[in-house]
């Protein structure tokens, strides 16, 4: 299928939209799974920034020493983690949902085309007889 890309018979949608897209049945245990651990990934970096946000926002440290049994570098390195891990759970349900969009406006699109395509092989073969 890429060499047919290469060769500009195929789009990038072709690939994407291919074998490998699955089908319906597949997409039904798919695409809650995904949401779901997407969903959880969410939750992970929410409970982060929740349990973590009083070190950030505490002046402890920042200007001064903090105290040697304090942990607030520590706390400060998960809130930080906690914060890239909510980005990245925003970027994986907008780019699943974009895909999805996608798929669906280049299947309604290759739809569309099959049936153009079949009536004026139809209405040839109406004019042929």
């Amino acid at each position: 299928m890429y060499t047919r890309i290469a060769l500009g018979k195929s789009s990038n949608m072709d690939v994407v939209a291919g074998e490998s897209s699955g089908t319906s049945g597949q997409l039904l245990i798919l695409y809650p799974l995904l949401f779901g651990l997407q969903g959880s990934q969410l939750i992970i970096a929410m409970r982060a920034l929740l349990a973590t946000w009083p070190a950030v926002v505490s002046p402890e440290g920042w200007l001064d020493m903090e105290a040697s049994e304090s942990d607030l570098w520590g706390r400060r390195g998960l809130f930080a983690g906690g914060l890239l891990f909510l980005v990245m759970a925003m970027g994986n349900v907008q780019a699943t949902v974009k895909t999805i969009r996608e798929k669906r406006r280049y299947a309604k699109q290759q739809e569309l085309h099959n049936l153009s395509r079949h009536e004026a092989e139809d209405s040839n073969h109406l004019k042929n007889k």
